[in-house]
């Protein structure tokens, strides 16, 4: 309009009004129709970012999908899997076919792909010795299948040179100091699978094992068969839990470490907290110590002692003939039990062993049915 008006007063001077008015109004229209396409180009640049924002979070969620923040579980259904990313954060696996070349960590992962019979598929399997003697001798056939063995303390470089399709491992593996994180797998086109039972993060239960094998047969083409060894495993625990009803509630620590130097208890939210509660038990402290005052305080009726290997399936013994703990009313009872860490972190197909495990040192007067852990034929 200042345009307008300085050409209308310009061509007034020369004494012609008509043609100033005519040009004033040529260039409002001429200033309408930019304003126009201008407006135009606008809406077009945002409908632009709208599409461009949409096909980014639609590529992003086919091949994993945060729900941290939306769900703080999430059931299993055909076809994907609830996993975590390197950070402990709900994902969900999405299948869109089954693994071919498999890098498999942690005897118990490689344990349940032998009981699967998908050993024909593992191009690279992480263990230490005695767990390698022990599945070998109870999976010959499937694990001669196995294309190679490697420390757990596998490099990187092997691992690249497998050209797996999927890795599956527990959560510690995925970092940056050791296998890198699921984030450099996953744009390098390679799927992760961490499984429910490794989150420590999380309460962990019974439950959860027996998911943790129903997932396991999903991800890899198998349910049926991960199905009925989970269904036996299930029948088992009954049976203990039977044996066990309406007993005595002892008062019950778990301990880790050396005696003589230190020992850390585990609390309620590990595997041992629920096998304790499904055995009629409880532990006699929810709260995490490190020092052996406390022990002394809470004199437990029960102490198990965790153990790794041969070295250290002496720390239950050293515990009951320490100076230290001679006061403590479990060493005087001699209710102090060694237990394999297999039967209670992650223990998957030896569940059932582990808890009875667990009811054997509550409960030594109970039928002696150890359970055979091996799956199904």
């Amino acid at each position: 309009l200042m345009c307008a008006s300085f050409i209308v007063k310009h061509i007034e001077k020369k004494g012609d009004l008509d043609q100033a008015e005519g040009e004033a109004y040529d260039l409002m229209c001429r200033r309408s129709r930019y304003k126009y396409i201008s407006d135009l180009g606008i809406l077009f640049f945002l409908f632009a970012v709208i599409f461009c924002t949409i096909f980014i979070l639609r590529e992003f969620t086919t091949t994993s999908l945060p729900i941290h923040d939306v769900l703080p579980e999430i059931q299993t259904t055909e076809r994907c899997v609830q996993t975590y990313n390197s950070r402990g954060q709900q994902e969900m696996l999405i299948i869109t076919r089954e693994p071919q070349r498999i890098v498999v960590m942690d005897w118990n992962n490689i344990e349940i792909l032998l009981a699967l019979g998908l050993a024909d598929r593992i191009v690279l399997a992480c263990m230490e010795p005695p767990h390698t003697t022990d599945l070998q001798e109870r999976y010959p056939e499937e694990f001669a299948k196995i294309q190679k063995i490697a420390p757990e303390r596998v490099s990187l470089e092997m691992i690249l040179a497998a050209q797996p399709d999927l890795i599956f491992a527990r959560q510690s593996a995925f970092s940056e100091r050791r296998l890198q994180t699921t984030e450099w797998w996953h744009k390098r086109g390679v799927n992760t699978y961490i499984p429910v039972t490794s989150n420590t993060r999380e309460k962990q239960t019974i439950e959860k094992e027996l998911r943790y094998i129903r997932d396991v047969g999903i991800v890899f083409g198998c349910s049926e068969r991960a199905e009925a060894i989970a269904a036996d495993i299930s029948a088992q625990i009954g049976q203990i839990r039977e044996q066990t009803a309406g007993r005595r509630q002892d008062r019950v620590i778990v301990l880790e470490g050396a005696p003589s130097k230190y020992v850390i208890n585990y609390n309620a939210r590990w595997l041992v907290g629920d096998f304790l509660h499904a055995l009629g038990a409880s532990m006699a402290t929810d709260v995490q110590f490190r020092d052996a005052e406390t022990l002394l305080v809470l004199d437990p009726d029960v102490i198990f002692v965790e153990y790794f290997d041969d070295t250290t399936a002496s720390f239950a013994d050293q515990l009951m003939r320490h100076p230290e703990y001679h006061s403590l009313k479990a060493v005087q009872e001699k209710r102090v039990y060694p237990i394999p860490v297999e039967f209670m972190y992650m223990p998957g197909l030896h569940t059932a062993k582990g808890l009875c495990l667990f009811a054997k040192g509550l409960y030594p007067d109970i039928e002696e049915t150890l359970i055979n852990s091996a799956p199904p034929s």
